[in-house]
């Protein structure tokens, strides 16, 4: 068989290192307590499922957050609801109000849902890679 490119052209490799610089300083940005004496743990089967449930919940958690703080925000508006059902005038009136409410409250839902996981991702590996896996797994002094 013949092959017409038994080289690759160097726009690939341009783009392959230019790929791998991008990946490599994402991993630093994301993960900045993963160091190289970490890497042993990628070999573990437990900690890349692990890993994939804590991805999973990474993306998953700022929907949850955010509807969570706009479901704390205006559940008692949305509540006093029952208490017009017989009055059709005040019901449409106290539910206009709840939407109004929860309107108003959305830019902070989306705020809350965005900034407590991301603190949360940052603070659960440096208590993940620094305490638990370095100071008491690894045993090293310095933290």
């Amino acid at each position: 068989m013949l092959r017409l490119f038994h080289k690759r052209p160097a726009i690939y490799h341009i783009l392959h290192g230019l790929l791998v610089k991008l990946i490599d300083n994402m991993r630093k940005i994301l993960f900045p307590f993963f160091k190289d004496h970490h890497r042993f743990l990628l070999g573990k089967w437990w900690f890349r499922l692990a890993l994939v449930i804590y991805v999973i919940a990474l993306v998953v958690s700022p929907f949850a957050v955010g509807l969570g703080y706009l479901n704390s925000q205006t559940d008692w508006c949305y509540d006093s609801l029952s208490f017009y059902y017989d009055d059709t005038k005040l019901f449409n009136n106290q539910l206009e109000e709840c939407q109004v409410l929860a309107r108003a409250l959305w830019d902070d839902a989306i705020v809350a849902g965005i900034l407590i996981p991301i603190f949360s991702h940052y603070l659960f590996q440096l208590i993940l890679f620094k305490l638990v896996i370095d100071f008491i797994a690894l045993g090293r002094k310095r933290i």
